[in-house]
């Protein structure tokens, strides 16, 4: 009800949103369960976050209604030159993906472990390479800018289309 009252007071989209869960705060799998199923009672994505590391279950995978899982940053440093980190992720997005729980890798630095990451069938991934952390206000302004200039470019386009080559 709390998750509730702040989506009203805030005028919030639920859809928009996702909200992460530690594998450590899982624990107590009936518990979980019904605050989980409570989050996506109020239309929000759910994420289990760090996962494999910690108090990591595969069987968190089969109980709990979640919809992201989020490959910790610890697979990926050095991933671009440690074969075994980049086979062991990779068999994590291929597991998350067989799920339908797309996974967002965490603590993406450099093009070189992007790189691997694409090789390795990332499709979503986060981290510093693509922006450090910011204010929200920082973080709106960022968002304006790219919704202009994707504006920009759709009139752009739909002048080329008008016009002809």
């Amino acid at each position: 009800t709390d998750v509730r009252s702040a989506l009203d007071l805030h005028g919030a989209r639920p859809a928009n949103l996702a909200v992460e869960v530690t594998e450590s705060s899982l624990a107590s799998v009936h518990e979980a369960t019904s605050v989980l199923d409570d989050l996506h009672s109020c239309g929000l994505k759910v994420a289990i976050d760090d996962f494999g590391v910690g108090y990591s279950s595969l069987g968190y995978l089969a109980h709990f209604p979640v919809d992201y899982i989020k490959i910790d940053r610890s697979f990926v440093q050095g991933i671009d030159h440690k074969a075994k980190l980049e086979k062991l992720t990779e068999a994590i997005v291929v597991l998350g993906e067989a799920l339908n729980l797309p996974p967002v890798v965490e603590g993406v630095e450099t093009e070189a472990e992007l790189d691997v990451l694409i090789n390795a069938g990332a499709r979503y991934a986060q981290g510093w390479l693509f922006a450090k952390a910011m204010p929200l206000a920082s973080l709106l302004a960022v968002l304006d800018e790219q919704a202009a200039s994707h504006e920009q470019s759709t009139q752009f386009s739909e002048l080329l289309d008008a016009t002809g080559p």
